[in-house]
């Protein structure tokens, strides 16, 4: 789409600019048209964020308003508007209603709900970088980093909060195990802090590429970032072979470990696998469950010893798997994860059974 030259200028260094309207193009949806036509009149101005893919388009009442990918002209969100940003406050959710530019930061207000939000917003190559900097107002619950609405991307994945097609893909890759990014609904991505783990200074990365570039990106986030990316001999656990083999979902304990390994053998399978409820006794401190493992790291060691000396062993970890019984285990300054290819970080040794 082309865009008119007045001021839509990027400073030198920069990726995001503001920007003027777009000129006339017959391919504008009609709603979009209308909107951009009731900004002409002087009611919105608008902010561009860039990558080498996409233009993410926001106006002055903090709408998401076009994530237009630059090689095909597609567009990737919804015609309709809709708050890029959202605070709950006392049990509700609040649009945001308003951004401005503040020197190098934006500025969104949500309405009458007397709470401010300053962001730190970036473009990069591969992804935008969106920052909580500040924020003020009371009885704040939670914030949204990011709401957007996407459109034609009819696949959903819930574990990462990825939509995608055969063509285009978009995720908002959580920078902090305190950042839950999700999925609801037919088309909607988000990602949210909440108050008891911390707010100010979390952050995300959103990725909107082409699905064929999505896996390289998120390993280049993870590595940007200093995120774990871990390694299954030398090569990216994401993209390893070892990681699509075979493996046993049981209830592997202390008390039946000779037998499931027999079983194991017998079937093939090169890993087994354990449920979060057969060895740990809550999700999220996870302290391991006595009925199962009577001596505790102990048991569980001697467990893993038995599954070690005939197949390699691995682990998972799934931070979504918290439970009211478990005591607050995020906290604003979390243990640094071990970088990849180092050595897990486990009470229980070096080696560690997969566990989900």
């Amino acid at each position: 789409m082309p865009w008119s030259r007045g001021a839509a200028r990027r400073d030198q260094g920069s990726r995001l600019r503001p920007v003027g309207l777009p000129s006339s193009h017959r391919t504008i949806r009609l709603p979009f048209a209308l909107l951009l036509l009731f900004a002409s009149a002087g009611a919105a101005a608008a902010f561009a964020f860039e990558t080498d893919a996409v233009r993410l388009l926001v106006d002055d009442c903090a709408r998401a308003l076009s994530l237009r990918e630059e090689a095909t002209d597609k567009e990737w969100l919804q015609a309709r508007p809709w708050p890029l940003f959202a605070v709950k406050k006392r049990g509700r959710w609040r649009p945001s209603t308003s951004l401005r530019k503040d020197g190098d930061r934006y500025v969104a207000d949500f309405g009458q709900a007397g709470i401010s939000a300053t962001y730190a917003i970036s473009a990069h190559k591969d992804y935008i970088l969106f920052e909580l900097a500040d924020l003020q107002g009371e009885d704040i619950e939670a914030i949204r980093l990011l709401h957007l609405r996407t459109e034609g991307l009819e696949t959903a994945g819930h574990r990462l909060a990825v939509r995608w097609n055969d063509e285009f893909a978009v995720v908002p890759l959580a920078l902090s195990p305190r950042v839950h990014a999700s999925l609801s609904g037919p088309n909607a991505i988000h990602a949210t802090v909440n108050q008891e783990f911390g707010l100010q200074g979390e952050k995300i990365a959103l990725v909107a590429v082409p699905t064929e570039r999505l896996m390289d990106t998120i390993q280049a986030v993870e590595k940007a970032f200093d995120l774990p990316s871990p390694t299954i001999d030398g090569q990216w656990a994401k993209r390893s072979d070892a990681v699509r083999t075979s493996y046993l979902f049981i209830d592997l304990t202390a008390w039946n470990v000779d037998e499931v390994i027999r079983y194991a053998k017998l079937g093939g399978f090169k890993y087994i696998l354990i449920y979060a409820g057969t060895w740990a006794s809550s999700r999220g401190s996870y302290p391991i469950k006595r009925k199962n493992f009577p001596l505790g790291e102990r048991s569980l060691k001697r467990v893993v010893d038995s599954y070690v000396a005939w197949m390699q062993p691995g682990s998972t970890t799934r931070e979504e798997n918290l439970d009211g019984l478990a005591p607050r285990a995020l906290v604003p300054s979390p243990v640094r994860p071990a970088r990849s290819g180092s050595e897990p970080r486990s009470a229980i040794g070096r080696h560690a059974i997969q566990a989900t």
